[in-house]
């Protein structure tokens, strides 16, 4: 497995890097825990934000990944576009988001919860709608951003590690870094 710097270091060199003012020793310092689990473990911390930041959106810890509890859908405006933009920070430019809305109507005497989304992606419109009956992020608003970034000819995938069924980690690479951290987790990739 080798060392936290050692396992940082190989990460590096495929495209996972930590961004600034980050530094490995204060995600050791703040999550110490997590760090004696091998790749998983470093891969876990490292997609989470800093919600502790001063700034008014959360500040990312790394370029290439993103974890948050999924449990996160609570009718308020703004919650599926804050994680859309999230991930979409994760593509490198290659999904642009502006002009971005979402809203939320039913779920009242049991009728399940309409949700619309609408957005440009690199310019062009993004209109979704669907229905969802819990306060869970709905995984195939995942699915559409990949097929967007499939449409926009990128070669950058998500990626989803395994969880604790709770927590999204979702990550964002070239499909062969993909392989290469495959290997390095020693799993298949979601």
């Amino acid at each position: 497995m080798g060392s936290i710097e050692e396992r940082m270091a190989k990460l590096e060199s495929i495209g996972i890097h930590i961004l600034p003012p980050y530094t490995l020793e204060d995600i050791c310092q703040e999550f110490p825990d997590f760090i004696g689990e091998g790749y998983k473990g470093l891969l876990h911390v490292l997609g989470y934000p800093d919600y502790e930041s001063t700034e008014a959106d959360e500040v990312p810890r790394c370029n290439a990944l993103y974890s948050f509890d999924t449990e996160c859908i609570e009718m308020n405006e703004g919650e599926y576009i804050s994680k859309i933009e999230a991930l979409c920070k994760l593509t490198a430019g290659d999904l642009e988001v502006t002009e971005a809305s979402d809203s939320f109507s039913g779920w009242e005497d049991g009728e399940p919860l309409h949700v619309t989304i609408d957005f440009k992606c690199n310019g062009l419109p993004v209109h979704w709608e669907f229905d969802q009956t819990d306060d869970y992020f709905q995984p195939h608003v995942l699915d559409k951003l990949e097929l967007l970034l499939k449409q926009s000819g990128s070669s950058r995938r998500f990626f989803a590690l395994e969880g604790d069924g709770q927590v999204a980690e979702v990550g964002c690479l070239l499909e062969d870094q993909v392989k290469e951290l495959e290997k390095l987790v020693g799993t298949k990739l979601l």
